[in-house]
């Protein structure tokens, strides 16, 4: 790669960056404009137009970024916690195995939380496009958590419809956990960030396993 090609990757990436950061302060990637976005990558507006011909495609290409990032990350976090189920014993409690997928999902937003403050605002985009492709990208990540789900002891005796609906819940429920872990601290409460993070983690591990222990008591 020459010296002109890397600069113009570079500049095209602060773009990225730029838009990234504005949308998640702004509320929305459609609540920032162009000249906005250029001025905070230091670019003249006109050189926006060697990278992306308009604004959605800028957005389309932040969507996958954040898609990527975010979601085969979660995945993996969630087979983790899976395998140290396992590991530790074939008889080891549901309940324990919810408790170790739930502090994994935490730390996962924890390692690209501007991506997930992108998706969880996007994911109802008033840009098509961009909706589109997170919404794609989600599908994928449900399938494969599906097709997960259902290898698992305790799921395996679902139908393929209740574990498509089991992993639905499940991802909308992390995204509900994402917002608010996001928003903390809390300034309505007293409490300091790690005792809010606590208690949030505590109530969403709740959460998982009153679905579960509802789940388990379902019969194909």
């Amino acid at each position: 790669m020459t010296s002109r090609e890397i600069r113009k990757q570079q500049s095209r990436q602060m773009l990225l960056n730029a838009a990234l950061q504005l949308s998640t302060q702004k509320g929305a990637l459609s609540h920032v404009s162009l000249r906005e976005v250029t001025r905070a990558s230091n670019l003249v507006p006109a050189a926006f137009y060697r990278h992306f011909n308009d604004f959605t495609e800028l957005g389309i290409v932040l969507a996958e970024q954040a898609a990527a990032q975010c979601l085969p990350a979660l995945l993996k976090q969630l087979r983790q916690g899976y395998a140290l189920s396992t590991a530790r014993s074939s008889h080891t409690p549901t309940t324990s195995k919810t408790s170790n997928s739930i502090a994994l999902i935490f730390h996962c937003i924890d390692e690209a939380p501007l991506f997930w403050k992108f998706l969880i605002i996007e994911r109802s985009s008033s840009i098509p496009e961009v909706r589109d492709i997170i919404e794609h990208h989600i599908q994928v990540f449900g399938q494969a958590l599906a097709h997960d789900l259902a290898q698992l002891d305790d799921f395996k005796h679902l139908s393929v419809q209740d574990t498509d609906v089991l992993t639905e819940l499940f991802i909308n429920l992390t995204f509900s956990w994402s917002v608010e872990w996001l928003n903390l601290p809390n300034p309505q409460h007293s409490m300091s960030l790690f005792s809010q993070q606590t208690r949030l983690i505590e109530r969403a591990t709740r959460q998982a396993k009153l679905l579960v222990h509802g789940v388990s008591h379902i019969r194909a």
